[in-house]
C-alpha cells in the first residue's frame, strides 16, 4: 500500500453495514454489506464465546453470504459433537 493509498484507506473507513442479523447455532451471525469496485459485496462476522470470527470473507450475494454461514456454523458444531465422543 503507497502512501497515497494509505491516506485514502483512513480518510474513507469501511465502517460495517450490517444488512442482516439474526442467531443460528451457538452464534450470533451479522451480514455485513458493502461496495468494492462498484459491486455490492457481502461478509459475515460471526459473534460466540470468545469473541467474533469472520466467517465469509467474500460472497455475491446476502443468500451466498447466509448459506456460507451456516455451513461454516454446521462444521464447527458437527467437528465439536464428534470430538466430544
Amino acid at each position: 500500500m503507497n502512501g497515497y493509498e494509505r491516506s485514502e484507506a483512513l480518510s474513507n473507513p469501511d465502517h460495517p453495514n450490517i444488512v442482516i442479523s439474526f442467531d443460528y447455532g451457538q452464534f450470533h451471525l451479522q451480514v455485513d454489506e458493502s461496495q468494492h469496485n462498484g459491486q455490492t459485496v457481502y461478509a459475515v462476522w460471526a459473534t460466540h464465546l470468545y469473541g467474533y470470527s469472520m466467517v465469509v470473507p467474500y460472497a455475491g450475494s446476502r443468500a451466498e453470504a447466509i448459506r456460507k454461514a451456516k455451513r461454516w456454523v454446521e462444521q464447527r458444531t458437527h467437528s465439536n459433537s464428534e470430538s466430544e465422543k
